[in-house]
């Protein structure tokens, strides 16, 4: 019919990102006394705010072999001017709260050294998040793209080589304390000698 007016309204559907990488890079091996930095980014890649964003990286597996640098915790954001809170650490898990304005990324690091007797393991941690959206008034939940931590690119995960090789002086690829390393290793080197 001719005489009906439609009228067309569009409505921004949320969506919510999460991206966990390291450095050194996960699945790489890392000397006993380096460093690894971690970053978390928090991506709204559409044009409706989020009105509270909450992610969880679980820290429990990597405590028991690595010491948190409460001082490297920082968050920053792509919106100049914008000041992020930063992340808290709460018994063995790291959390960040905030809201994300349309199209804004917000950036959390934080590193952790590695433990001197931390030989021959492995330690894994994941990152998980949710929002709260308005829609007509009402709050839902949105879930992230990291729902459990085992979806690709929500944990990293990183080994440390055994007594033998941090003792005779064996290099560990990528290790970013390389020199630190190998100074600790010739001191054991020495000590056994004396001993």
């Amino acid at each position: 019919d001719s005489d009906v007016d439609y009228c067309e309204t569009t409505h921004h559907v949320p969506g919510f990102e999460i991206e966990k990488t390291s450095n050194p890079g996960s699945g790489t091996e890392v000397a006993q006394g380096s460093t690894v930095t971690y970053t978390i980014t928090v991506r709204n890649p559409t044009a409706a705010p989020l009105a509270e964003v909450r992610v969880t990286d679980d820290l429990s597996d990597v405590l028991k072999h690595a010491q948190l640098n409460n001082s490297s915790l920082s968050a920053t954001s792509s919106v100049s001017g914008a000041t992020p809170s930063t992340p808290t650490r709460v018994d063995e898990t790291l959390r960040w709260t905030g809201a994300l304005a349309a199209n804004e990324t917000v950036t959390i690091r934080y590193n952790v050294r590695v433990n001197d007797d931390a030989y021959s393991v492995t330690f894994h941690n994941a990152v998980t998040g949710v929002a709260e959206v308005d829609e007509n008034g009402t709050r839902r939940e949105l879930p992230s793209s990291c729902v459990l931590g085992t979806e690709i690119g929500c944990f990293t995960e990183h080994s440390t080589p055994d007594r033998s090789d941090s003792v005779y002086g064996i290099e560990t690829p990528g290790a970013p304390d390389a020199g630190t390393g190998r100074m600790y290793r010739m001191a054991l080197i020495i000590a056994a000698v004396l001993a």
